[in-house]
């Protein structure tokens, strides 16, 4: 019975810590004496020196760093092999095999787009209920295809659940450094 308020106020506590410091990603309650959770401390940490935050994300600002837009509005753009500004389910497909070498399926594409709009949804509602509402948001899908803000947002959803290695690993794929500068290799 004692336990439950005290795991509570742990929880509390936590949720409090990380409110107060926005660049407290995770916490773990962990004990070296009991061995507890030390190994994902170590796996965190590790984790954490691999896929860096910062130079994707404003902690501050809550949204992605101009470097980082940057990268990903180019790769964006290297995939919209129409130039309709828009990614079809296609052009989704080929990022995925470049990017992965695996081939995305259809219902992977519609649990997406479902994800997309769910996430629209949401932010278009605190806009809605925010006093400094901005009217030219704009929208993450049309005609049923990806815009350059949808894929943006696909990225900050990554982030945002703490996949740091996903974007990573397009970067990376696509010649990019730790710093964000794209490396071009000579022919």
């Amino acid at each position: 019975q004692q336990q439950q308020p005290t795991a509570a106020r742990s929880r509390q506590q936590i949720i409090s810590l990380l409110q107060r410091f926005k660049f407290v990603r995770q916490c773990i309650k962990c004990s070296a004496k009991n061995l507890l959770h030390v190994d994902d401390v170590f796996n965190k940490a590790k984790v954490a020196v691999m896929y860096p935050i910062k130079p994707l994300y404003d902690l501050v600002g809550g949204r992605l760093t101009p470097a980082c837009s940057r990268a990903f509005t180019r790769i964006f753009r290297i995939f919209d092999l129409d130039r309709d500004g828009l990614l079809s389910d296609d052009e989704l497909m080929a990022f995925q095999n470049k990017i992965w070498g695996a081939t995305l399926i259809g219902r992977d594409v519609i649990e997406w787009k479902n994800a997309l709009a769910h996430h629209d949804m949401i932010i278009h509602r605190r806009e809605e209920a925010s006093v400094e509402s901005d009217p030219r948001s704009e929208d993450v899908m049309v005609n049923d295809k990806i815009t350059l803000t949808g894929f943006l947002t696909i990225i900050d959803i990554f982030i945002s659940q703490n996949r740091l290695e996903v974007p990573w690993t397009v970067l990376w794929t696509l010649g990019y450094d730790d710093e964000l500068n794209l490396h071009i290799p000579e022919s």
